[in-house]
């Protein structure tokens, strides 16, 4: 199965000291390959395997550590 991408936007400002969190988090989920923070855009995107993981684990994941994904109707 291919993988895929899924960018998540934040609603505010993503924190210096939450990036290495917010990729820790995600990447321990299972199907997930790599997860990059952007700080400047304020987006986290994430490749990964569908069905394995869901967007909207990883949503939740993101939110774990204390960030707000953007409703983008994708769940």
């Amino acid at each position: 199965m291919a993988n895929l991408n899924m960018d998540f936007p934040i609603v505010g400002k993503i924190r210096s000291e939450q990036i290495a969190s917010i990729e820790q988090a995600v990447q321990e989920l299972p199907g997930v390959q790599k997860v990059r923070v952007d700080s400047e855009q304020n987006h986290v995107s994430v490749d990964y395997t569908p069905g394995l993981v869901t967007i909207q684990r990883m949503k939740e994941a993101i939110e774990s550590q204390g960030c707000d994904v953007s409703d983008r109707g994708d769940d």
